[in-house]
């Protein structure tokens, strides 16, 4: 078991980008892999054709986490579900976590993209649908989560992430404002994957760069990279002294 827990664990960075494309980067869509097994976290619009480009096999994909209902965050979805249908013919289960609602909003994305798929299939691979609210843990054998509500103004919770996967933790902070969640979110973390939209102006849905700044000493994580930027973080990139995500990036979770 102990050498299972140390077997290497790497991060590759399907997309780092908002949801206009800005700086032409791809939708929100990370994996963490062992190099066999994967787990997604998010699964923008372009998160299928980005991890084919880098060579991952999307059978090996065991588990996806849907940080919130927007759709640069859960829009890739339907792409998945047509390639294990169709091409792949996936038989293994799929497991699928996000906040409540997710279930629903799957199949309705399902339903507008290919209608016909449901009125005249069924799926060929069992789907196992876990809805989470903020504080609360799953454990999948050796894949633990921890739920923690973020802030991002919309309907239904934002979440974000940690994620304890083959002797690492991982945290991931979805769309969200400052606020201080993130300090536990981010507590002891190998990696903390933090959007980070603006460089300085406010408009009360996601992080600034200024927010970082301030609050960088209460981050304890071994390493911060940010991600999810807009038009003004892109235009202040050599103020920025923090690593900053890109689009294929793949780095080791020491």
């Amino acid at each position: 078991m102990e050498g299972e827990a140390r077997r290497s664990v790497k991060l590759v960075v399907l997309g780092s980008g908002d949801a206009m494309g800005s700086g032409g980067r791809h939708f929100p869509a990370f994996v963490l892999t062992d190099g066999r097994r994967h787990l997604l976290l998010d699964c923008g619009p372009s998160a299928l054709p980005s991890m084919k480009a880098a060579g991952l096999d999307p059978l090996g994909v065991e588990t996806i986490l849907i940080s919130h209902l927007h759709g640069d965050h859960f829009g890739g979805i339907p792409s998945f579900f047509l390639d294990y249908q169709f091409l792949s013919n996936r038989d293994s289960p799929l497991c699928l976590i996000g906040p409540p609602g997710l279930k629903r909003r799957c199949e309705t994305l399902i339903r507008v993209f290919y209608p016909e798929i449901l009125q005249f299939h069924s799926w060929r691979f069992p789907r196992e649908f876990n809805e989470m609210q903020p504080g609360q843990t799953l454990t999948k054998e050796d894949l633990r989560i921890e739920a923690l509500e973020m802030d991002h103004g919309t309907q239904g919770p934002s979440l974000g992430y940690r994620v304890h996967w083959l002797g690492r933790l991982v945290s991931y902070t979805g769309d969200t404002r400052w606020n201080d969640q993130l300090v536990d979110l981010a507590e002891g973390s190998d990696l903390f994957l933090c959007e980070c939209f603006f460089y300085d102006s406010d408009l009360a849905a996601h992080v600034r760069y200024r927010d970082l700044l301030e609050h960088r000493d209460r981050l304890k994580t071994k390493r911060v990279l940010l991600w999810h930027l807009g038009p003004e973080m892109l235009m202040n990139l050599e103020r920025v002294d923090m690593e900053i995500a890109r689009d294929g990036m793949v780095l080791e979770i020491i």
